[in-house]
């Protein structure tokens, strides 16, 4: 049994994705998919001031190991740490 799933974030095409707080370097492009392991997971774009704009949580399970999700808006922009 694998411990990874997908995760394709829906909207967004093009977009740098960031996950789980790692601002350092994107994980890829929208819609990915992203693999990532069975665990809850934070998903997020960010704006030309580095602002997170978008997020959306995805978790997931060797039930259902291929996830689709849409990025809700941030409003306010929240900047990174």
């Amino acid at each position: 049994m694998a411990d990874f799933g997908n995760v394709t974030i829906k909207g967004c095409n093009g977009e740098d994705v960031y996950i789980n707080g790692d601002y350092s370097t994107p994980a890829g492009k929208a819609p990915g998919p992203f693999v990532v392991p069975f665990v809850y997971s934070i998903f997020d774009t960010l704006d030309a001031k580095r602002r997170i704009n978008r997020r959306g949580f995805a978790q997931p399970t060797p039930s259902e190991p291929d996830v689709s999700i849409a990025l809700s808006p941030v409003n306010p922009p929240v900047p990174v740490s």
